[in-house]
């Protein structure tokens, strides 16, 4: 019995959420209407497509060249064969301070 009146109450109270919301939305596409009137909205909208895509467009770039950077490093950056050993690095690693590279190296084939 405790279920059921639980189970009513909130089913009336999401009908309630889904009145106010509805009615929410309702009064911000009408106050959207008052401050820009379809005629100037729909003049905007074909003014300013062409420079929206061009945007897209601009950002898909700058992402994919972020992405895949120069050579298809990708994230982790340009790589190198690792000069003493047989696989590869990353190459800002090594040109950041060649000397302790070449240090460790000999330190480790002691």
């Amino acid at each position: 019995m405790v279920e059921e009146n639980v189970r009513d109450y909130a089913t009336e109270k999401l009908k309630e959420v889904q009145v106010l919301r509805q009615y929410w939305w309702e009064e911000v596409i009408k106050w959207v209407d008052t401050v820009f009137p379809p005629e100037i909205f729909n003049h905007w909208v074909q003014v300013g497509t062409p420079f929206l895509v061009a945007l897209l467009v601009l950002l898909i770039l700058m992402f994919c060249c972020k992405c895949c950077g120069r050579g298809g490093g990708g994230r982790s950056g340009r790589t190198m064969r690792a000069p003493g050993r047989n696989h590869r690095m990353p190459r800002n690693e090594f040109e950041r301070n060649p000397g302790s590279y070449f240090r460790s190296l000999r330190a480790r084939n002691r």
